[in-house]
């Protein structure tokens, strides 16, 4: 697990890279620990376009996809229960990705669950993100969280709306 600045430090970083993705029609749809970068003077990358798609950048519309691209339990509910994936799917992937950041796990780890089925019940009848540390982190943080995580696309702020957020604020003493 990482700690808080640490994770803000990564974050700013991830968001700035899926800003300038979104921004040029890009949608990453694989965002997860796993295809996050970080060189020896900790400059984070974002790595596997393999899932990504492009999309005309005038609009901030959902990607109609027939199949799933990136991993499940990254994934937002629209995307497990539409097939719609969006911008704001890329920013549901970024709270699991502070979720893994903060606690060394994948998010929904510890509801052991055996497949889509099952995370998509999950996701559907929750409110809220996964279980993290949140008595150990800010309330910046957690506010953070909670707004990548809002059930409703159109609630989730964009990447250039979240690199605002007080939890992201250049700090000095960033590990």
């Amino acid at each position: 697990a990482f700690s808080e600045p640490l994770v803000a430090n990564y974050t700013r970083q991830i968001l700035s890279g899926l800003q300038f993705l979104h921004t040029n029609g890009i949608i990453h749809r694989d965002i997860k620990g796993g295809n996050v970068l970080v060189d020896d003077s900790g400059s984070v990358k974002l790595a596997d376009f393999g899932a990504s798609t492009r999309v005309n950048p005038a609009f901030d519309k959902t990607q109609e996809t027939i199949t799933f691209k990136g991993t499940p339990y990254f994934m937002a509910p629209e995307v497990l229960g539409h097939g719609k994936y969006g911008r704001k799917g890329d920013i549901w992937a970024v709270g699991c990705t502070i979720i893994q950041m903060l606690t060394g796990q994948p998010p929904w780890k510890d509801r052991n669950l055996t497949g889509l089925v099952q995370l998509h019940i999950l996701l559907s009848d929750m409110e809220g993100p996964p279980t993290y540390p949140s008595d150990r982190v800010s309330a910046e943080c957690r506010e953070f969280i909670e707004r990548c995580f809002a059930k409703d696309e159109k609630k989730r702020p964009t990447a250039a709306e979240l690199l605002t957020f007080p939890f992201l604020a250049d700090q000095d003493h960033l590990e």
